[in-house]
């Protein structure tokens, strides 16, 4: 029972700093109008997904810290037996993208859904399972570069494709793998295919993400949804160069037609038109 209020009371004062940390980074980088928007936004997030952030806590015993590389076995909310032996930075996102998938009235919808960037397929498979109606559009060069092996080590590219190629073949006929960047699968793309769901988490330079961001609201159908990853993340040295600044301009641009879904460290937005 002590053991249970003390992670409780670490997973409160874990989300208390959280709200105060990223609020003043909005502000310090952002015009104090859509500072305020994100904002509110984060805070209303942080309180409607209070359920699915304390079981994502408990998922990983309440390890705010945990080792996304060393900690990566098969998580038991998956259905079928995966090959995953490299970093899992997606069970975090579990219990929330559970929500906001039967939130929003995705779970037996037929769909089209488009993924920038794979690995070795946690979120690929993750939605094949969930939304078994879609149909799963996954584009990702598979090869090695310098963000990903300078800050997490991650280098055999090979064996994360062949570990990819092994998990969405549970799902025949359900899903298109593009080996390639996402600026040539776009440059190909028939301009009048749409997509109603589009998780990008490719590249995480600001001028990639930006571009991604531009390309998928193209060929994005109204009222569907873009899915960022690593909205907060910061690891390259100049600041401007991390996915906030490239998102944060889409969005300022765009902002007309954008609804803000979900703040924290993913960003789901919505086309309006």
């Amino acid at each position: 029972m002590k053991r249970n209020i003390h992670n409780y009371k670490k997973f409160l004062l874990n989300k208390i700093k959280y709200l105060f940390q990223k609020t003043q980074f909005m502000f310090e980088h952002l015009p104090k109008k859509i500072a305020f928007k994100l904002s509110r936004v984060l805070l209303l997030s942080e309180i409607k997904y209070f359920i699915p952030k304390l079981n994502g806590a408990k998922n990983q015993s309440f390890l705010f810290s945990k080792n996304m590389i060393k900690n990566s076995d098969k998580p038991d909310y998956y259905i079928n037996n995966y090959q995953f032996d490299k970093m899992d930075s997606f069970s975090l996102n579990v219990f929330i993208w559970s929500k906001f998938f039967a939130d929003k009235d995705l779970l037996n919808k037929k769909i089209n859904y488009l993924e920038i960037g794979c690995f070795e397929g946690r979120s690929s498979v993750f939605v094949l399972e969930k939304l078994q109606n879609a149909q799963c559009f996954f584009v990702d060069p598979f090869q090695e570069y310098e963000e990903m092996t300078e800050s997490t080590n991650q280098k055999n590219f090979g064996a994360i494709y062949e570990n990819f190629i092994f998990n969405v073949s549970k799902f025949p006929n359900r899903y298109h793998i593009y080996k390639e960047t996402s600026d040539s699968f776009f440059d190909k793309l028939d301009t009048d295919k749409k997509f109603n769901l589009i998780y990008v988490d490719g590249s995480h330079l600001n001028d990639d993400v930006y571009r991604d961001a531009l390309n998928s609201y193209e060929h994005l159908e109204n009222s569907g949804y873009i899915i960022f990853d690593d909205f907060f993340w910061s690891w390259f040295p100049n600041m401007k160069d991390n996915p906030f600044f490239g998102i944060c301009k889409f969005l300022i641009e765009f902002k007309q037609n954008l609804e803000i879904c979900y703040v924290g460290d993913q960003l789901i937005l919505k086309k309006l038109k």
